[in-house]
């Protein structure tokens, strides 16, 4: 019988091999009664907590998202795959991991030209599927974190470093695997942008302190004729939940559009979780899951995984499939849903008050703070009404 092998507790360097190069990213292994992993980008730690052994091998299911890490425990570290399933091609990326290693990029050490600040940035410029961001960059040194927010949300914490004028960013979340880099030259940086190993783009940015997106409140809206939003579906116990139940009389409504396979909505479910707890006797929150095509019962068990994950206690109801065209059909009434997370928020009359497109969550830091700062004075003026 071979002996059963478990992971040694500290800091690891891991990487998904992607064609263009390593895609590092960093975690730390903790040992009480069973095995805990903390994935680490930047100043986040996502909690793993479901680890299984099997002789030389482990098991790591990730959290919400369906997908794992299989590995083979050597005597250098592991070396395995990691797979998301809610991909239909590319699935697999080959992974390995090197024990009480706490670097993530591992280049030259050449003096490092600053970059922090605020960045004009344009992904595919001059290509039809140009699109424009901002990046959030936070230096010391070598070491640089940060984000990019974009018209529908953010991508979540970045973590890197740069080495003279080159510059190398990755977050792993899970299922979401980004590497950005760039070189920096004549006032801009230029680079490449990888998610996985099934999409790569350009970027280009330059630096732009006052670098401003479209408005978050303007970008869906009510068609003409319409007031408000009607929906009705059933919830994760099987039970139909309609705007017209007891549970929304009187209160003021968010409704929430999201998916368990979405990051944007992790956050805001982060954030909205707590907020409905503490005002539940004024407020009802409702989520509308558009899922990763899969059958019901499948549908329903990643959902369950985000409630358990977040602790939400409102109602989650299965609204359909993981697109922006179901989720335009599933309410009619709107010029259509571009980004999940959309939020829509009602006053207690149910009239639509205000809709706000995307998240940027906590990873933009005062964009975050700001956002939430007004979320709260509307909902509270709402509320007094």
């Amino acid at each position: 019988m071979l002996q059963q092998l478990t992971l040694m507790a500290g800091i690891w360097r891991a990487t998904l091999a992607l064609p263009a190069g390593e895609l590092p990213f960093n975690f730390e292994v903790k040992n009480t009664d069973k095995t805990i992993i903390e994935i680490i980008n930047g100043a986040e730690r996502i909690l793993v907590d479901e680890v299984t052994y099997h002789n030389d091998s482990v098991l790591i299911q990730l959290p919400i998202f369906d997908a794992t890490i299989n590995a083979q425990i050597t005597a250098t570290g592991l070396q395995g795959v990691f797979t998301n399933n809610t991909r239909k091609t590319n699935k697999e990326i080959p992974f390995s991991a090197i024990y009480n290693n706490p670097n993530r990029f591992v280049k030259p050490v050449i003096k490092p030209t600053y970059l922090g600040g605020k960045w004009q940035v344009t992904f595919s410029s001059g290509l039809p599927a140009q699109s424009s961001a901002i990046a959030i960059f936070n230096q010391n040194q070598g070491k640089i974190t940060g984000t990019f927010q974009t018209p529908t949300g953010d991508y979540r914490y970045l973590d890197g470093m740069v080495s003279g004028d080159s510059l190398w960013l990755s977050c792993f979340d899970g299922s979401h695997a980004f590497l950005f880099t760039a070189t920096y030259s004549d006032g801009a940086l230029r680079g490449m942008f990888y998610s996985g190993n099934h999409h790569s783009e350009t970027w280009v940015a330059f630096n732009n302190e006052e670098a401003q997106l479209p408005n978050p409140y303007n970008i869906t809206y009510l068609k003409p004729g319409f007031s408000t939003i009607d929906f009705s579906f059933k919830n994760t116990a099987g039970n139909t939940v309609s705007l017209s139940d007891d549970y929304f009389k009187n209160k003021v409504v968010i409704v929430q559009l999201m998916g368990s396979w979405c990051p944007n909505c992790m956050d805001e479910t982060a954030y909205l979780s707590p907020l409905y707890i503490a005002h539940k006797q004024k407020i009802a929150v409702v989520g509308l899951a558009f899922e990763k095509e899969g059958t019901l019962d499948y549908q329903t068990t990643q959902v369950n995984r985000l409630i358990k994950r977040y602790n939400i206690t409102y109602p989650v109801l299965m609204a359909g499939n993981a697109s922006k065209a179901a989720a335009s059909a599933a309410l009619p009434m709107l010029n259509g849903i571009s980004s999940f997370p959309t939020t829509i928020v009602l006053n207690k009359k149910h009239s639509v008050a205000f809709i706000h497109t995307g998240f940027n969550g906590p990873a933009t830091g005062n964009v975050y703070d700001l956002f939430t700062q007004d979320f709260e004075h509307k909902l509270k003026q709402l509320m007094a009404e």
